[in-house]
């Protein structure tokens, strides 16, 4: 996980490094005092993470930087093993009591690369390998040859979590749920907090329909476009995912080659 690119002007080398115990307010933001926070942070020092990094595109109280803040969990930088990784926390007013099942389907799209690898979890947090690179609403192609290489890699994602049997739920909105890594122009989906599993997960139809609220998407491939033929083949491969159909609609969009 990583920041929204364009929002954080410090470098990582820059940002300032926070041992734990000093850094409550960002981790447990926005209940510091609590008795969960006490259990986060003495799970997170167990785990061995010894410093806060505050960097991320998420300014709380304090000048305090955080990766992203949802209704269940904080995300931060943070060192475990002289390693940075990213940690994904219950904050203290989440209505989740537990990350376990997250992480289990983290764990599997991460075997399969569709997710960034995931290092350990309990059930307060997870950590996982950082992805240095915007959000897919933020990111913004050089070429449509390079966002078509993203697309592709994408869709052909999507299409392996529907194999896997995981329905990921919230892949009508992409452009918070996948991150660019931008040394590898690898896209990753992110947050299985909504995931289940499912005998027709629809991720591919749901991410092909959220695509359409992308101007650059838009631009460089033929999504958006009223066309009944890709409708009937969204349709077939609802009803049972092939790689045939899969590479159909690959050709409808205009991605079964680049330049």
């Amino acid at each position: 996980m990583a920041t929204r690119d364009g929002l954080q002007s410090t470098t990582l080398d820059e940002a300032e490094k926070i041992e734990l115990q000093e850094a409550a307010s960002a981790i447990c933001y926005p209940d510091p005092e609590s008795r969960h926070c006490k259990h986060l942070l003495s799970e997170l020092r167990e785990a061995g993470i010894t410093h806060y990094i505050s960097y991320g595109g998420v300014e709380i109280p304090g000048g305090y930087r955080l990766l992203g803040r949802g209704w269940a969990g904080n995300v931060f930088l943070a060192i475990w093993r002289d390693t940075i990784v990213a940690v994904k926390a219950l904050h203290p007013r989440s209505r989740r009591g537990s990350m376990l099942w997250e992480a289990a389907a983290w764990t599997v799209a991460a075997w399969a690369n569709i997710a960034p690898r995931i290092y350990m979890a309990t059930r307060l947090f997870i950590l996982v390998q950082p992805i240095y690179g915007p959000q897919l609403g933020d990111f913004r192609p050089r070429s449509c040859g390079w966002a078509r290489h993203v697309l592709r890699r994408l869709l052909w994602k999507a299409y392996r979590l529907d194999k896997l049997g995981i329905r990921h739920g919230e892949l009508a909105r992409p452009g918070g749920q996948v991150l660019i890594d931008l040394a590898s122009s690898e896209p990753f989906i992110i947050d299985y907090d909504s995931s289940t599993l499912h005998q027709s997960p629809g991720n591919l139809t749901q991410l092909v329909g959220g695509l359409k609220r992308l101007e650059w998407v838009r631009r460089c491939a033929k999504i958006g476009v009223e066309n009944p033929t890709l409708r009937a083949t969204l349709r077939a491969y609802k009803r049972s995912p092939s790689l045939s159909l899969f590479e159909q609609i690959l050709a409808l969009l205009s991605l079964d080659s680049l330049p």
